[in-house]
């Protein structure tokens, strides 16, 4: 009986080993405390029935791969065609590090011991002792395999699905080959056949290890490819942007300055009681108003101009705009990663009041320094409605998928400045904090 409780302990332990490498490597849909409990349960039910019932190491492990696979898709954050290979790939991971498990423990057993093979078997007197040492491997190589580190993979669906073939097959095979060996340990006359036999299976298991950090390693190369060419892409935009900002601060700068003369034109005419010449020169001065003439003077160019077309798209879509902006004495930011900054901020507020469709729509941009700090703040209506990682970081502010790049863009700059930021999704409203320090601050402390 003590036995039966036994090998009960060590379902329980392995299923709640593979629970928590899914919800390391998977993430665990929103609200889905319930399924997890129920998962558990499903697990160590499945790996208590296979273990007493089938005797077919194959077809067991078969068995339990599909259970994995289901629970991998019904509870854990994979069921989007975009992750559908993780629910593929981190169960054949499990039944790999099973596999490596069971070969350690048996030639332990062998190496140190002179236990017959029927006591390590299931039910066995030293099953016990080595079903320890067995959970001992597992543990360890559960732990190394949850803390690699796993970007997404570039490689196409295809490239997962046949890894996933290779893995099942070279799994199996090694099983199996693990029970011959096993076999003919138990004959004195084939007991070099199965140390053939054993290294083979070592052998094998060792080249799927290897094929499975080559895909890892493929995928990062892939990933940070991509990450350089959406890097290349956004600064080629970003330089885009801000000469569409220079050239729009360059023609408010010539109309302002053109401004006084307009005026002495004017009260000229008014004077002379030309009525008709100021009617027509009213009408040629109304056609050459700037369209983004309602610039805030903040003393930064660049920052004018960008807040200024913002503000004029805000007007555009009936948004209420509100800005405070007073400057420290030196920027800790190029132009154009200012431009960026300030331009990525509007350009959400005003896309989320977009989206939002409320008749009160609003932003409120501010920008001041604070105890040697430039201080930003943004906040703006919201539909209440974010994108999260499956650990639960922001990701878009954005309901659809695809998203986030501007996000993306903000932390970067700032943390390559050396600030801080802070996003506070509401139900109604977004708001921005961030706070990058002047360089004055940062040669003080390096003084220091």
């Amino acid at each position: 009986m003590l036995l039966y409780i036994w090998e009960l302990f060590v379902c329980i332990y392995e299923t709640l080993l593979v629970t928590y490498l899914f919800y390391k490597k998977l993430g665990a849909k929103p609200r889905r405390a319930l399924r997890i409990v129920i998962s558990v349960l499903l697990m160590t039910s499945a790996l208590c029935i296979l273990t007493f019932t089938v005797s077919s190491t194959p077809l067991r492990m078969a068995l339990i791969l599909a259970v994995y696979i289901f629970v991998a898709v019904w509870t854990f954050d994979c069921s989007k065609r975009s992750r559908w290979y993780k629910a593929l790939i981190w169960p054949s991971c499990v039944l790999l590090v099973v596999a490596v498990a069971d070969n350690v423990t048996f030639s332990i057993a062998e190496a140190m011991t002179d236990y017959p093979l029927h006591e390590l078997m299931l039910l066995g007197g030293a099953r016990v002792q080595f079903t320890l040492v067995y959970l001992l491997v597992v543990t360890v190589l559960v732990w190394a395999v949850v803390h690699l580190g796993e970007p997404e993979p570039e490689l196409p669906f295809a490239i997962s699905i046949l890894l996933f073939i290779f893995m099942g097959i070279g799994i199996f095979a090694a099983e199996s080959i693990l029970d011959i060996s096993l076999e003919l340990k138990t004959n004195p006359a084939t007991a070099s056949q199965a140390a053939k036999l054993s290294s083979q299976c070592y052998f094998i298991l060792l080249t799927l290890f290897a094929l499975l950090i080559t895909y890892e390693c493929l995928g990062i190369i892939l990933s940070k490819n991509r990450r350089l060419r959406q890097q290349q892409q956004l600064a080629k935009m970003e330089k885009q942007q801000y000469d569409l900002v220079v050239s729009t601060a360059e023609s408010l700068r010539q109309w302002k300055h053109g401004y006084q003369g307009q005026l002495r034109l004017i009260g000229a005419l008014i004077e002379q009681e030309k009525y008709s010449e100021l009617k027509q020169f009213s009408t040629q001065l109304i056609s050459d108003l700037p369209s983004a003439a309602c610039l805030p003077f903040s003393g930064n160019h660049t920052l004018d101009a960008v807040v200024s077309l913002r503000m004029i798209d805000a007007k555009r879509h009936n948004i209420h705009f509100e800005s405070t902006m007073f400057l420290p004495d030196y920027v800790p930011l190029s132009d154009v990663e200012f431009a960026s900054l300030v331009g990525n901020l509007l350009d959400n507020a005003i896309e989320a009041c977009r989206r939002a469709a409320s008749e009160n729509a609003e932003i409120k941009f501010e920008i001041k320094p604070w105890k040697q700090m430039m201080y930003l703040f943004c906040s703006n209506t919201s539909d209440g409605k974010y994108i999260r990682s499956h650990k639960g970081y922001l990701l878009s502010t954005k309901s659809a998928e695809g998203h986030g790049i501007g996000l993306r863009r903000i932390k970067e700059i700032v943390e390559q400045a050396g600030g801080t930021y802070q996003f506070a999704p509401e139900a109604e409203r977004f708001s921005v904090s961030i706070m990058i320090p002047l360089e004055d601050n940062v040669n003080e402390d390096s003084d220091c």
